[in-house]
């Protein structure tokens, strides 16, 4: 798919959905002396075979969180030739459920090349050292306080306008003006779940109805704090080709539906609606 040139910010930290495009980052790092736990089992312990891998990956998609965990750490370890699909895993394995992730996707987001991945990268070395458990909560204070000369810089670009909690009203057909467009993306890496949404929509509204950046920002907008993009996500995903999209589709309508939380209506009857559409128990 050929991507917007005003779009190239966004598609440098994201890779491709689903996993068989080659990101553009540049930079990613492999578990190292940070992580205690890894530096004395070794890499071996992340090996995998490929019918591992295959069945990994379905399992993952379908919502397993020590499934997209271990494919993170392969990737990372063992398939260094790849480290953007183990930094991708690692991802989904956050959004599957896994504060183990956390840290790990700051550590190695933190450690690119890139200004949009490093700032994505304080977004969750902020959120490890605050939400997980030892060592990985001391682990990113300290990797913090090492790096506070560059943290703090990039604080700097990740403040934004309250408003940018907020999702925005649907007005000019979801359009964003180009001159904008920088604002909602560091806003949405900042943290912003409401920025992430509307460039979500921005995208698939908008420009392309299966677009993979549209999909992967609202992937960002989940990982902001917001309920409303798991329907958002599957209502969208369910008329992607390819069994992974589908796979994805399910898991995010699933889990809209089973939301407890009140304050996500009509977005849990509208997923039960279409899972039944879609013949999907």
């Amino acid at each position: 798919m050929m991507i917007n040139s005003r779009v190239i910010l966004a598609a440098i930290l994201f890779s491709a959905w689903p996993m068989s495009g080659h990101s553009a980052v540049s930079g990613w790092v492999q578990y190292k002396e940070e992580d205690k736990s890894m530096r004395s089992a070794g890499d071996q312990i992340f090996d995998m075979q490929p019918s591992e891998i295959e069945a990994s990956k379905k399992a993952a998609l379908s919502g397993e969180t020590d499934a997209a965990m271990r494919l993170g750490r392969f990737y990372l370890n063992m398939k260094k030739e790849s480290p953007d699909q183990g930094v991708r895993w690692l991802e989904i394995a956050y959004q599957n459920g896994s504060k183990d992730a956390m840290y790990l996707l700051g550590l190695n987001l933190f450690r690119s090349k890139n200004i949009n991945s490093r700032l994505r990268g304080v977004y969750w070395l902020k959120r490890a050292s605050t939400e997980c458990g030892e060592p990985d909560r001391m682990n990113s204070l300290n990797f913090i306080k090492l790096n506070q000369k560059s943290v703090s810089r990039l604080e700097k670009f990740m403040k934004y306008e309250p408003s940018f909690n907020k999702y925005f009203p649907e007005d000019e057909g979801f359009s964003i003006k180009p001159n904008r467009i920088k604002y909602f993306e560091r806003a949405a890496l900042a943290g912003a779940p409401g920025a992430a949404m509307h460039l979500g929509k921005f995208h698939l509204i908008t420009k392309d109805p299966h677009s993979e950046i549209g999909v992967r920002w609202l992937e960002v907008a989940f990982e902001n704090g917001s309920s409303e993009a798991m329907y958002a996500l599957g209502s969208n995903l369910i008329d992607f080709e390819g069994d992974d999209a589908r796979l994805r589709a399910i898991y995010w309508l699933r889990r809209a539906e089973n939301e407890s939380d009140e304050s996500t209506e009509p977005f849990r009857s509208l997923a039960r609606s279409m899972l039944r559409a879609y013949n999907i128990e």
